[in-house]
């Protein structure tokens, strides 16, 4: 496997960690490496908030695998998934689409609409919290902040570019999240307008911290910057870092750096590595 094929990574409880690269998810833990052949090329990983679940996209599908026996439970045929399909919770998915929001049960296959608030007529961009009370919307003009349950807008910006929502990353409290929208990494607190963390962000990525610091991934480092005013306030780590990332359930993070995966405790400290298959 090689570093630039790897699209989505993930950090499960118990040391258990996944790769996407191609048409191949790899779940990697103590024993051999376990491989899941996927239907088409991988784009996007998402996992439900029980670590039980894993949402491949591609290109024009979205497949649901139980990681426990490595069966794909559902394919959902569905634009762009990678950006318009997230886990609300264990049991559905949030879509996003011409219509706005919808909720679909994965056991009835049954699909919901669900009040978008301000977000209304088309949203291109969906990244739904862990704890599926709140969620990140964008339509390519603006990018919101919205509770779930009554479709409140809680923070939001209106971009002066074009700006589909490309990743975003809730904190701990899930009431900040990180969201890079075209070329911009925007923080989005419950309660504040929207601020400008990184302008230039083309492939940047965004994770909030407990105390108001955001690691950002950028140009192969990564920088920790205040999410109120977007300066630097220093380097993590300075080189090495070439591919996604995800939280780890210890609130560190889980990156590709050459041909490992590195993990990083919540003091930014390295912690573990381990081999790509």
């Amino acid at each position: 496997m090689s570093p630039e094929s790897v699209t989505g990574v993930a950090a499960l409880p118990g040391g258990t960690r996944l790769v996407c690269a191609d048409t191949s998810l790899w779940k990697l833990g103590a024993g051999k490496p376990v491989r899941f052949t996927l239907p088409e090329s991988c784009q996007g990983l998402r996992v439900s908030p029980s670590g039980q679940l894993a949402l491949v996209a591609g290109a024009k599908a979205a497949s649901v695998w139980h990681l426990g026996d490595g069966k794909m439970l559902t394919q959902i045929q569905w634009s762009d998934p990678a950006r318009r399909a997230a886990f609300l919770g264990d049991a559905a998915l949030l879509l996003a689409g011409a219509n706005g929001l919808e909720r679909l049960d994965l056991g009835t296959q049954a699909r919901t609409s669900l009040r978008p608030g301000a977000a209304t007529g088309a949203v291109t961009g969906v990244v739904a919290a862990p704890d599926g009370q709140r969620a990140v919307v964008g339509d390519g003009t603006r990018v919101q902040l919205v509770n779930l349950a009554d479709g409140q807008v809680l923070s939001g910006v209106r971009c002066e570019a074009a700006c589909p929502v490309q990743d975003a990353q809730f904190g701990a409290g899930r009431r900040v999240a990180v969201v890079r929208a075209g070329d911009t990494l925007y923080a989005l607190r419950e309660g504040h307008p929207a601020t400008v963390v990184l302008r230039g962000a083309q492939g940047s990525a965004g994770f909030p911290l407990a105390d108001g610091g955001t690691w950002v991934l950028t140009a192969g480092r990564i920088e920790r910057r205040d999410a109120q005013t977007g300066r630097r306030e220093g380097v993590v780590r300075p080189e090495g870092v070439s591919g996604p990332a995800a939280w780890t359930p210890q609130g560190g993070l889980l990156f590709v750096s050459g041909r490992e995966l590195v993990e990083l405790d919540a003091a930014g400290r390295e912690v573990g590595r381990t081999a790509l298959p």
